[in-house]
């Protein structure tokens, strides 16, 4: 019911899922854009259906919707192979539904210039939405809220769970089970970890080879499957397994700061009308916090000395372990990376929404046939 919803209002992302599902049938899959009440369709199939199907099969979808929105439809044939358009034409919506069949041999209104010269394919940067933009403010102004409130300690119960979740994960990848927990002795939280284990090992790459015959007949998959592999078998081999470990604790705090704006921007995955807003808090806080972190390493002597000190003077904290006892740096520069990291994140988590169009059809060029 909210895809329907969002496809009334325009939404091109919705509209391409609701007609997808209509041409599923076809083999047919479509690009969406809509620019001032013109909806255009570009559709990509290696059997391509006759255009009156198309286009009835289209506009029964659209009809459904009964959207103010759109007031007129082109819809486009590409060529799979070339990306050159095969066919065009523009109606209005509801006009196809009581048409009768184009014979065969009818003629397709096509311009010479769009056969010749290559289209973007919808892959057209997004912008973002009135609700992209009322989720991230609003998210903002409440992350700072309960920021600078007594009500801190609330979430801060979701930056430990992230937190120890990132070395858990970490470790289990690794062959160590791990169990994250909350530290009761010193407060926040500690990461359970016991002996690797070679079992757990070969479940990994048992996986891994699980991954290999799946794949095997895309072989754009293959070298990326073969590139990570190698790159696992690396750091299972090396201390780099440990420094993964150790530094995906804040290292999953980044990933939660890129995910969770990203959710508030795109609306993905969003089934509630408060859960955009809810993704923005959760990424601006985790933001806002680890902002406040690392400029307190690098400004509060008392706050360096704590945090070099340790938990209770015997559990030494992440960024101390790696300075130390890996990269043999000063706290200091670990600490300036991290905090360029999390201004990053936000940039980060736009241009993914931006481009996503992009990013998507070319992860799909990995297991295109």
């Amino acid at each position: 019911m909210e895809l329907v919803q969002r496809a009334q209002k325009g939404d091109p992302d919705a509209i391409a899922n609701l007609l997808n599902q209509a041409l599923a049938h076809k083999q047919v899959t479509t690009q969406v854009n809509l620019l001032e009440g013109r909806l255009e369709i570009q559709l990509q199939g290696a059997l391509m259906p006759p255009p009156n199907v198309a286009n009835t099969l289209i506009d029964r979808a659209l009809g459904k919707l009964h959207s103010p929105c759109i007031q007129q439809v082109q819809v486009q044939a590409l060529d799979e192979e070339t990306g050159q358009i095969t066919w065009e034409e523009t109606f209005e919506p509801g006009s196809r539904l009581n048409l009768p069949s184009r014979s065969a041999s009818a003629p397709v209104r096509s311009t010479p210039r769009e056969r010749t010269q290559p289209r973007d394919n919808g892959l057209a940067p997004r912008s973002l939405d009135r609700e992209g933009w009322g989720a991230l403010i609003i998210g903002l102004v409440l992350a700072l809220l309960v920021f600078i409130s007594p009500l801190k300690f609330l979430l801060s119960g979701f930056l430990i769970l992230t937190h120890e979740m990132g070395h858990a994960l970490t470790h289990w990848l690794f062959g160590r089970p791990s169990i994250p927990s909350v530290d009761l002795a010193f407060g926040g939280g500690v990461t359970l970890t016991f002996d690797q284990v070679g079992w757990l090992v070969g479940l990994i790459y048992l996986a891994i080879g699980g991954l290999f015959f799946l794949f095997r007949l895309y072989p754009p998959m293959l070298v990326l499957l073969t590139i990570l592999t190698g790159f696992y078998t690396y750091c299972l081999r090396t201390n780099w397994n440990w420094i993964l470990s150790t530094f995906m604790g804040h290292g999953m705090e980044l990933i939660a700061i890129l995910l969770c704006l990203y959710l508030g921007i795109s609306g993905r995955f969003s089934r509630l009308g408060g859960d955009r807003t809810i993704y923005s808090l959760l990424g601006w806080f985790t933001l806002l916090f680890d902002l406040q972190f690392s400029w307190k390493l690098l400004q509060d002597v008392d706050f360096q000395e704590w945090y070099e000190a340790g938990k209770g003077g015997v559990i030494d904290n992440d960024f101390v372990i790696l300075a130390n006892d890996y990269f043999n740096r000063p706290l200091s520069t670990l600490i300036t990376q991290f905090l360029i990291a999390c201004l990053v994140m936000p940039v980060l988590a736009f241009l993914i929404f931006r481009y996503e169009r992009r990013l998507l059809h070319l992860l799909g060029k990995l297991v295109a046939d």
